[in-house]
């Protein structure tokens, strides 16, 4: 929203992720149409949870994402909407970790912790509804690589595990929202 401030746009698509919510995380949009034809999204998503089991240890989880997208709408009807291909990058930040009040492993205490970065970039497809009362529906899909890319795994037992991933990303989207301005 405030970008929208300094470059002179007057619509704006503000949107939530309502799958997310049922995973635990929180993901939100904001679209700024440059043009009839283009638009730039900034999305930001975080999730956390936290659960003791009460037999074996705490677990707790973590994930923090950004990422920039650039949209060319093929032929819109009401300026940014219906089918459009674009460009993504993203930043990705995984953490989970485990620990346990309990003895095992020959009597040692059992605790392990991983973390993993990613930032890649690629292409995606997607459809933009936007209602009359300014209700907006935008779903896409794509898939791309990764760039940088870290995972790092380590425990109390003495595993340190360093693993090479496949570059794919993918990302997705499934965003309700409204429009600011017209």
């Amino acid at each position: 929203l405030c970008a929208s401030a300094f470059i002179g746009t007057s619509q704006i698509d503000a949107t939530v992720n309502p799958i997310g919510l049922l995973f635990g995380t929180f993901g939100v949009g904001g679209d700024v149409a440059l043009s009839d034809n283009f638009s730039t999204e900034l999305g930001i998503g975080f999730g956390s949870r936290s659960f003791d089991d009460g037999l074996s240890g705490t677990y707790k989880y973590t994930n923090l994402s950004v990422e920039a997208t650039g949209k060319y709408y093929l032929n819109p009807d009401n300026g940014a909407d219906k089918f459009y291909a674009g460009a993504f990058l993203r930043y990705i930040n995984r953490g989970y970790s485990y620990d346990s009040p309990q003895t095992t492993f020959e009597g040692v205490e059992y605790n392990g912790d991983y973390d993993q970065t990613r930032f890649g970039l690629g292409f995606l497809f997607g459809y933009k509804i936007v209602a009359n009362s300014n209700f907006v529906f935008d779903f896409n899909l794509g898939a791309g690589t990764s760039i940088a890319d870290s995972f790092k795994y380590a425990d109390s037992v003495g595993n340190d595990i360093s693993i090479d991933w496949p570059g794919l990303m993918i990302v997705g989207k499934l965003g309700v929202g409204y429009r600011f301005g017209s």
